[in-house]
């Protein structure tokens, strides 16, 4: 081979492998995409045998979907506006995968998650309060999303 062949063939080799880092997707991670949908229900807060009364209290599930299934490493919710100022505010709920997290699409909060335990052993998701601007944060190895949610009565209309 020539040096002229020898330098062609390189210079295709080093915009090749420009080309495949700067306009295609194979070497980053793509964001994880999360959405939510809020269903509120009614929390009886009475005794058993009791009558119904003004006692009852609206209490909301929160499920997130992801746009396709992950290997979770990492699940938090975090106070939004805190968390803006202070990147180590206090978790409300924050899991962690065992040692071999499973492929999952969708998880609802405070729930069970396959593959993942809490953070803290023993502890228990905070309940989240209407009008307040919460985030969702999720990794995947490398990959990473997050989702701001507010629990309000139009949202859980709209969503």
């Amino acid at each position: 081979m020539t040096r002229k062949e020898t330098l062609l063939i390189a210079f295709t080799l080093v915009f090749g492998v420009l080309y495949a880092c700067f306009f295609t997707d194979w070497f980053r991670h793509r964001p994880i995409h999360i959405d939510y949908t809020i269903r509120p229900y009614v929390m009886p807060m009475r005794r058993p045998g009791s009558a119904a009364d003004s006692t009852d209290r609206m209490a909301y599930s929160i499920t997130f979907a992801l746009d396709r299934e992950y290997k979770l490493t990492s699940i938090k919710v975090v106070p939004a506006g805190a968390f803006s100022t202070n990147k180590n505010v206090q978790p409300l709920w924050h899991l962690v995968a065992d040692s071999a997290p499973e492929p999952i699409k969708g998880f609802i909060y405070g729930g069970d998650v396959p593959g993942m335990q809490p953070f803290v052993s023993g502890a228990q998701p905070t309940p989240l309060e209407p009008g307040v601007e919460y985030r969702l944060i999720a990794e995947a190895g490398r990959s990473k999303g997050e989702r701001d949610f507010t629990i309000t009565a139009q949202a859980a209309a709209r969503r």
